[in-house]
């Protein structure tokens, strides 16, 4: 990733790919990554487009850097950071290939980032959250 900001020191998916190296051991480290690509996204994006889809790769470094800083809020207790983030996801990539929607059922339920991991991976568990946050706050709208 280093290599690769050699080369384009505004290529943000080596930000996103730097903040993830540190991610797990290292939010203080990997934070500061995070930042910069998202910083780079709203460079290119002064106001947002309509959509954003993952299917055009292209776009797939811009929704990363999203998602990653908005699990860096989450990860720090900064709740409606954490979901301003992800309901940007959802408005710019409607089909939620992230899975945002899963994380936006969490934070509306108020659970914290570790009791998230608990269920994180769990599709039985994960949808019933979302069918009852959805219910309550109506946040998604499958596509």
């Amino acid at each position: 990733f280093k290599k690769a900001l050699e080369m384009d020191d505004e290529f943000v998916d080596a930000y996103n790919g730097l903040g993830q190296v540190y991610w797990e051991d290292n939010i203080v480290k990997a934070t500061p990554y995070f930042q910069k690509a998202y910083e780079l996204t709203i460079r290119k994006f002064p106001s947002w487009p309509e959509r954003l889809e993952w299917g055009v790769l292209e776009n797939r470094q811009y929704l990363r850097a999203i998602d990653s800083l908005g699990l860096v809020f989450w990860r720090e207790g900064k709740v409606e950071e954490a979901k301003k983030m992800f309901m940007l996801l959802l408005t710019l990539n409607p089909n939620d290939n992230q899975g945002a929607r899963f994380v936006l059922s969490a934070l509306y339920k108020g659970m914290t980032w570790e009791a998230y991991d608990d269920i994180d991976g769990d599709m039985e568990k994960e949808m019933k959250l979302l069918q009852e946050m959805n219910e309550k706050y109506g946040f998604w709208r499958e596509k």
